[in-house]
């Protein structure tokens, strides 16, 4: 303890121990859940099955009206998936802890993207927004604009 409060140590992954496969996606997209991790590092990247995210690999035009929204994963991936694809094309198969923890991890971050830049398109961009959530983390091309 530090000043009379207990010290966590590692990561808090520990939150999801009674997540089944089946279920962890929707816990991590139901916000109204308590029991939840109630911080996710951004500073690691994450992967379940076709799905991966890494802040370096977000494209610098997410944000722009013409550009799509992030596709969401199934709330059943964690049970689908096998192995993990990465954006540098590695891939990995997970031991549950890990699988569970790294879909937990997708499935909360892409609907946040989400509804960042659907707020933001929808104030900024009007009816040029672009709110079809089609866009994954492999493609690295979007769409070019005009000259």
């Amino acid at each position: 303890a530090f000043g009379g409060v207990p010290q966590a140590w590692g990561e808090g992954w520990y939150a999801l121990r009674n997540a089944t496969k089946g279920s962890v996606c929707q816990q991590a997209m139901d916000l109204s859940i308590a029991n939840r991790p109630h911080v996710l590092h951004y500073c690691q990247r994450y992967s379940i099955g076709e799905f991966f995210f890494s802040k370096y690999r977000t494209h610098h035009r997410f944000l722009q009206c013409d550009q799509p929204l992030v596709r969401l994963p199934s709330v059943d991936v964690a049970k689908r998936s096998k192995v993990s694809k990465f954006g540098d094309g590695t891939t990995q198969r997970w031991e549950r802890g890990h699988q569970i923890g790294h879909a937990y991890a997708v499935c909360a971050i892409y609907p946040a993207m989400n509804r960042a830049a659907r707020y933001f398109k929808q104030t900024q961009c009007g009816s040029d927004a672009n709110l079809n959530e089609t866009w994954n983390f492999f493609e690295t091309e979007y769409v070019e604009e005009d000259d």
